[in-house]
């Protein structure tokens, strides 16, 4: 068992012999806590070719360009219309299940990202997985975790986002 993003999807769309699906993260009451990653694009006001770079940015972020990028397994598409396409959900020579990663969008958080947020993720990678594999329960992982996670999220700065 492995985390992973939507984006994984290249690498494991490019194994043969590999049988993989995907499963949507657990949800409380108040749904699942997903973590959307923020990409962007914008023109310098100062920018002595505001038109290009708008015909630049009009194409990149077209839905041809998303559909082709999608297909690919390079990004989670943006567009609603590709997310919802075939192109998305169901690529072919692929077995998986990809509706979870379109069914959780609603639930998705912007977080700013943590300056321990590498050091975070290295802590959290094994004992997660192991946790999915059910060698620890969510309480043991909790319990293990918690003191590491606070003492790291004190020595850095971040999360100014307040919501």
């Amino acid at each position: 068992v492995e985390m992973g993003y939507s984006f994984s999807r290249q690498t494991y769309m490019t194994l043969s012999g590999l049988k993989w699906d995907v499963a949507p993260l657990p949800r409380g009451k108040a749904g699942a806590a997903v973590h959307v990653a923020r990409n962007g694009f914008g023109i310098a006001t100062k920018s002595k070719v505001q038109e290009a770079a708008w015909l630049w940015l009009a194409h990149a972020t077209g839905k041809e360009v998303c559909l082709e990028a999608t297909k690919q397994g390079r990004v989670h598409p943006p567009r609603k219309s590709v997310a919802n396409s075939d192109a998305f959900l169901k690529p072919a020579g692929v077995t998986a299940d990809f509706r979870p990663f379109v069914e959780q969008q609603p639930f998705g958080q912007f977080g700013a990202p943590h300056q321990k947020r590498g050091d975070l993720a290295g802590l959290l990678q094994g004992p997660v997985n192991d946790a999915f594999d059910g060698k620890l329960s969510a309480g043991q992982l909790a319990n293990q975790l918690a003191p590491q996670i606070q003492q790291m999220l004190g020595q850095g700065k971040g999360f100014p986002d307040k919501k």
